[in-house]
């Protein structure tokens, strides 16, 4: 997996990203619980303020026509990108400025994990596992499930101050980083 600057940014052409672009990014399958449907809500709520952000949706499933239809009712088919399924997932998701999580339920999630891993601050519903990987305003947010505004105002926070974003992002490499696993 190459992460360097220069594939980052031939990623984001790819995607259809600018330079200037502010990324939120969630990632999985498209289906009914991983609550993509409060996500373009979201999105709904900080486009018109932010003007620079794009929205990508990484992966595939049975929900995607139904998403693809909310996006197009929504009228945010400029800033929501639908990326399909990818085999670059590190780079893609390395390409993000801010990781979006509104699963409804799950266990501890792997895509979570690898946000962590890459330093990106996470914006994530309060599901299970959620508190081991976030430090509450630190490294990202946790809100209340199904909580759009509060969704959309935490995300549209972080698009708007790039210095918060590299503040959390710096905590969470250290949280993170192998010297912190030692007990």
């Amino acid at each position: 997996c190459d992460l360097s600057p220069a594939k980052l940014v031939k990623v984001r052409e790819s995607l259809g990203v600018g330079a200037d672009d502010v990324v939120v990014g969630k990632v999985a399958r498209l289906e009914k619980r991983k609550g993509f449907d409060y996500y373009i809500e979201a999105a709904k709520l900080i486009a018109p303020k932010c003007g620079n952000v794009k929205f990508l949706i990484v992966g595939e499933g049975d929900a995607r026509a139904h998403l693809e239809s909310h996006v197009r009712r929504a009228g945010l088919e400029k800033q929501v990108i639908f990326t399909g399924f990818r085999e670059d997932i590190a780079e893609v998701m390395a390409t993000f400025d801010i990781f979006a999580f509104t699963s409804l339920w799950e266990g501890l999630p792997k895509v979570m994990i690898q946000s962590t891993a890459l330093g990106k601050p996470i914006v994530t519903f309060a599901v299970e596992g959620a508190n081991e990987m976030v430090d509450d305003g630190q490294t990202g947010y946790i809100v209340r499930s199904r909580d759009v505004p509060a969704f959309a105002d935490r995300l549209e926070k972080l698009c708007a101050e790039p210095d918060l974003r590299k503040k959390m992002s710096a905590q969470m490499l250290e949280a993170f980083s192998p010297e912190q696993w030692s007990t």
